[in-house]
């Protein structure tokens, strides 16, 4: 097979992963079949997807560390948000420069979502995983009367660890 035939071969697989996918990015799809989960029991593809689109990119060192940090805390984390398209992330008023943006990040050097949101059932597990997160270099954000804490990893982008409310 030529170059030429080749390259429509591969447009035409793309177009019907496309399809099967519903508009999840080339590279969300190929994290999806590459992601080994069994290397991160506690997290499950459907959690950590955009609530809006089904789309999926996050940063393979980002979903590793947030095992880690899982493993550390010892308690279920349940997510109220994490990977999100652009679109997805305008219509819930998240910041335009959104950590959690995964199919159009604002920083080149973004490998996909490195921000998730974690609910908070009580100040006890708040106070915790905050602290375990903070010494593993997690930047948080208190969103204690939504319910919730922001837990990213902005240092993977040169940004110094930080603490912030909403």
């Amino acid at each position: 097979m030529n170059g030429w035939r080749r390259w429509k071969a591969i447009a035409r697989l793309c177009d019907e992963t496309f399809r099967h996918y519903r508009g999840c990015t080339t590279v969300g799809i190929q994290r999806l079949n590459m992601i080994d989960w069994t290397r991160y029991p506690n997290w499950s593809k459907s959690e950590l997807q955009c609530k809006g689109s089904g789309k999926f990119n996050m940063s393979a060192r980002f979903l590793g560390e947030l095992q880690e940090l899982r493993t550390r805390f010892g308690r279920p984390m349940t997510p109220t948000s994490a990977c999100r398209s652009k679109e997805h992330n305008e219509s819930v008023g998240g910041h335009p420069r959104s950590m959690h943006v995964c199919d159009e990040p604002f920083r080149e050097e973004q490998d996909g979502c490195i921000a998730i949101d974690i609910e908070i059932a009580n100040g006890g597990y708040r106070g915790d995983l905050v602290s375990i997160a903070w010494s593993l270099g997690w930047s948080v954000g208190w969103g204690g009367k939504r319910g919730f804490i922001h837990l990213d990893r902005r240092d993977f982008l040169g940004m110094t660890p930080t603490t912030f409310d909403y």
